[in-house]
C-alpha cells in the first residue's frame, strides 16, 4: 500500500491512534484483512517500509533461461546453480542466535523462497549461541544487485560456450530495468 500521509493520536492514559491515508481500494483492502485477523482474535503487526522500483521481469526470465542452459549443459540442477550465484554474489544478513532457534529460523527463512536459504557459519563464543549466515531471495534486490548475479551468469555461460545476449543488449535490458 502507497501511503500518502500518516497522522498520530495520542490518548490520556498512553493508547494511541496512527491512520494512514492512501488510495480508497488501498485502504478497505487493509482495512478488511486487518479486521479479520482482529475478529479472530489474531495477534498482528505491521511492518512499514521505503517502496523501491521492482525489477522488471526481463532480467529475471533471462536469468533462469541461462541458469536452465547451465543446467542443461553442466547436468546440474537448476536452482542448486541459482543458489550458488546467491551465496556467491548475492545479499545476505549474519545472524547470531540460540541454537534452539536456528532450526525455526532455517525454516521460516527458506519458506520464502527457492533463493533464501540459511548456513550454519558455526558456534559462537558465547555458550549455546551460533551464527547463521541468511541469503534474501533475488526477488528482493534492487536492479543494481540484480545486475551483479546476472552478470556473472552471463561470464560463467559464455566460459561454457552457451549463447548469451550481446553487451550491448545487456546493457539495453539493465537499462531498461532502472528506468521502469
Amino acid at each position: 500500500m502507497k501511503i500518502n500521509e500518516v497522522k498520530q493520536e495520542v490518548f490520556y492514559g498512553g493508547d494511541a491512534w496512527i491512520s494512514f491515508n492512501g488510495s480508497k481500494r488501498d485502504v478497505e483492502q487493509l482495512f478488511e484483512k486487518t479486521q479479520h485477523f482482529i475478529s479472530q482474535d489474531k495477534d498482528i503487526s505491521v511492518d512499514v517500509k521505503i517502496e523501491r522500483k521492482k525489477r522488471t521481469l526481463n532480467a529475471n526470465a533471462y536469468m533462469w533461461v541461462l541458469l536452465g542452459n547451465m543446467a542443461e549443459e553442466l547436468d546440474a540442477d537448476k536452482e542448486e546453480l541459482y543458489r550458488n550465484y546467491i551465496r556467491r554474489y548475492g545479499q545476505y544478513v549474519i545472524l547470531k542466535m540460540t541454537n534452539k532457534a536456528i532450526d525455526r529460523h532455517i525454516e521460516d527463512w527458506e519458506g520464502r523462497g527457492i533463493g533464501w536459504f540459511s548456513d550454519l557459519l558455526g558456534p559462537t563464543q558465547q555458550e549455546g549461541f551460533s551464527n547463521i549466515i541468511s541469503y534474501y531471495g533475488s526477488s528482493t534486490y534492487k536492479s543494481d544487485e540484480m545486475a551483479k548475479v546476472i552478470s556473472q551468469i552471463v561470464d560463467d555461460s559464455k566460459e561454457l560456450g552457451l549463447e548469451t545476449l550481446t553487451p550491448n543488449e545487456l546493457q539495453l535490458m539493465m537499462k531498461e530495468e532502472e528506468n521502469e
